[in-house]
């Protein structure tokens, strides 16, 4: 084997931090580029278990939509990137799993306006394509008026940033539904919390004007959280077969990006490559979802969080041991 190995970006979210670091990225970029140019579709859904890629793919399309360009390089979408409609522009990304849950309904109501007041990064007025080509994206900071709710917050942020920008917004929600399943074992509580959700997530319908793309992860789709019943056009690619692959690895890329890591622990095991290969499969076959061309798609199915309701009548713990037995839980 020749040279090091290529560094895997272990516990790394941040799409960023994989660039700055030349740690090892599958690309995934091409997907992105067919849904922010897909016409008619600008709100987009994926639900995904945890610790599978949601976070670094909210990462990357921050990353993507805010300009910093200079990450992209080598990657699918880098030919695309001077079309108009990758421009620059402002980005709310709110990562729901920072919302305070644990004292009280008021306290997560302040938490959350607290989170989205800062929440927004945006280049800055420009006044040469020069500043464009070599500006970062920085914190825009938003003092809302004392005592107003989280979606005034969230519909003051996104008109203000739309009107001294000159740019519609992207809006990008990360574990949608996490506060609401913190509560899961308090039903009073995750009812008053579900409420403040759906009063927040409905924002965006009425700030449709002020916004040019969604993305929202979740683990599951829960219909009354205010996300699917406010965003009629909101396209659900979760059982995609086109966007299967935008999470997780196929078989191609197990083998082919990680070719070399597959080879030197094969080596260091004193097993054959394919050995190594068939008991990576093994351990993964859990993880199958859908074939496509011959390719096996490697993450959870989807099917989990819709068939099997210990994900709301039982705790997360409960429901990792079921999902042991795939088998049982579709049956």
């Amino acid at each position: 084997m020749n040279g090091p190995l290529q560094e895997l970006p272990i516990g790394v979210q941040t799409f960023s931090e994989i660039a700055k670091d030349s740690l090892l990225y599958v690309d995934k970029t091409a997907y992105f580029a067919e849904m922010i140019s897909r016409h008619g579709t600008k709100a987009w859904f994926l639900a995904r278990p945890r610790r599978f890629g949601k976070s670094l793919t909210v990462s990357t399309l921050k990353a993507l939509l805010s300009g910093q360009k200079k990450f992209f390089k080598g990657l699918a979408i880098e030919k695309r990137l001077n079309e108009k409609l990758f421009a620059p522009r402002p980005v709310v990304r709110l990562d729901m799993s920072y919302a305070q849950t644990d004292q009280g309904i008021e306290e997560f109501r302040r938490s959350l306006g607290r989170l989205t007041s800062s929440s927004a990064v945006w280049q800055g007025k420009k006044r040469s394509l020069a500043r464009l080509i070599s500006s970062s994206p920085k914190p825009f900071h938003f003092k809302p008026a004392a005592n107003l709710s989280p979606a005034e917050i969230l519909s003051g942020l996104i008109e203000k940033l739309a009107t001294e920008s000159g740019s519609p917004v992207a809006v990008l929600i990360d574990e949608y539904d996490k506060p609401y399943l913190d509560l899961i074992k308090a039903p009073e509580e995750a009812e008053k919390v579900r409420e403040a959700l759906r009063a927040f997530y409905t924002t965006l319908k009425a700030s449709d004007e002020h916004i040019s793309f969604i993305f929202i992860t979740g683990i599951g789709k829960f219909t009354r959280m205010g996300v699917f019943s406010a965003m009629n056009n909101l396209r659900d690619i979760s059982i995609s077969s086109e966007y299967a692959a935008i999470c997780g690895f196929t078989h191609e890329e197990l083998v082919g990006e990680f070719g070399a890591q597959v080879e030197d622990a094969a080596r260091k095991q004193g097993k054959k490559r394919m050995i190594c290969l068939m008991n990576l499969g093994i351990i993964m076959m859990d993880f199958l979802l859908t074939e496509k061309r011959a390719s096996i798609i490697l993450f959870p199915l989807y099917s989990f969080s819709l068939k099997n309701n210990s994900i709301i009548t039982g705790s997360i713990a409960e429901a990792r041991e079921q999902l042991r037995n795939i088998s049982k839980i579709i049956a």
